[in-house]
């Protein structure tokens, strides 16, 4: 009678840790995926942001519609973000607590690369890149697969 309450409590014990082991894994994965969900929702809301702006005419604050200089005038201040620093004249860097964001304003278009956590170079897994006002204008990388608009379509 001891050798099978003992065998049954060495089952119970190693059923518990397989759980425990599977439940880790699956909070990391479920934490993995909410940091690009947010970092995909705040690459949108910039995205959104940049076009409102660029519609809105310069006397009003914004960009104005129309030139070849479609985002020069474009910064993260014209949208209520701070940048939180600046790589020379061109890049822009932005942080959160999940994700890294550089951002290629002035220029024709707005680039927006997604980085990893610590924003070393070339680790970027997502790019935006807006060149107008229209859905059409918008062009999303994902690990160089490139998908038509921010939509999914």
């Amino acid at each position: 009678m001891g050798q099978q309450q003992l065998l049954l409590l060495i089952v119970g014990v190693i059923i518990v840790g397989l759980a425990v082991i599977v439940g880790i894994e699956s909070f990391s994965e479920n934490q993995r995926k909410f940091r690009q969900d947010q970092t995909i929702h705040l690459i949108n809301d910039i995205v959104a942001k940049a076009q409102l702006w660029k519609m809105t005419p310069p006397p009003l604050g914004g960009g104005g519609v129309g030139g070849s200089d479609n985002f020069r005038t474009f910064t993260l201040d014209a949208v209520g973000l701070r940048a939180t620093s600046t790589q020379g004249s061109r890049e822009v860097i932005y942080r959160t607590e999940y994700t890294c964001l550089k951002i290629f304003p002035r220029t024709n278009r707005l680039q927006i690369n997604a980085l990893d956590t610590d924003c070393s170079n070339g680790s970027w897994w997502m790019r935006a890149q807006v060149r107008g006002t229209t859905p059409d204008e918008i062009v999303i990388e994902l690990n160089n697969a490139r998908a038509v608009s921010r939509n999914g379509q």
